[in-house]
């Protein structure tokens, strides 16, 4: 099993089990390797935890990058990301797991976070900026404060345990702020061709 594939393996793991309930012999065992191995692979569980850290801040990378690639309009841009985000932590298991990381591992996340959260503020920014030169956001926003409020927001509703109880509850709590937070932002037009998209998908 090459790394990368290992990686992704364990990511799984830790979302599904907890990132403090899970262990190195755990992981051993579901990879069928010794813990020597893993420790000789790795180094040590905060080590790992750092890599499917990074591992899955480069998958939301890529897919940004792979969305504002194409030719669509910002809304359909955003709610693209924003059903891609959702679908990727949806789970009850993998929200209870970063309430975990960040309570077992805060020191760790906070670093790695606020260093990739640099370049998912950017992409937001650039998808606003983009939705006002096309006329489909709000002149008056300011770009930038906007992407960090949607992060902030959309990273308590996925770590916070009270959000958590279930998972109808919280689709439709991730669904309200997603509604709340886009008709607060468009402009007129904006908010006629977003009203078509909700009617169509």
């Amino acid at each position: 099993m090459v790394r990368e594939q290992m990686i992704q393996a364990i990511s799984e793991m830790f979302y599904q089990v907890g990132f403090k309930n899970l262990t190195m012999d755990d992981i051993a065992n579901s990879l069928a390797i010794s813990k020597k191995t893993l420790y000789e692979h790795f180094g040590s569980k905060e080590k790992l935890i750092s890599e499917v850290l990074h591992h899955n801040f480069k998958d939301i990378q890529d897919y940004f990058s792979n969305i504002q690639q194409r030719e669509l309009n910002a809304i359909e841009e955003l709610l693209i990301l924003k059903n891609y985000v959702d679908r990727k932590f949806y789970a009850i298991q993998r929200q209870n797991s970063l309430y975990q990381l960040q309570r077992y591992y805060g020191k760790l996340y906070r670093k790695i976070f606020v260093t990739q959260i640099h370049e998912i503020r950017d992409r937001l920014t650039h998808n606003f900026i983009k939705g006002q030169k096309e006329g489909l956001y709000r002149e008056d926003i300011e770009p930038v404060f906007s992407a960090l409020l949607l992060i902030e927001i959309q990273n308590t509703l996925k770590s916070n345990p009270d959000f958590n109880q279930n998972i109808e509850q919280q689709l439709a709590l991730m669904d309200l702020h997603s509604d709340i937070f886009m008709r607060g932002i468009l402009s007129p037009e904006g908010l006629t061709q977003y009203e078509k998209l909700r009617q169509t998908s």
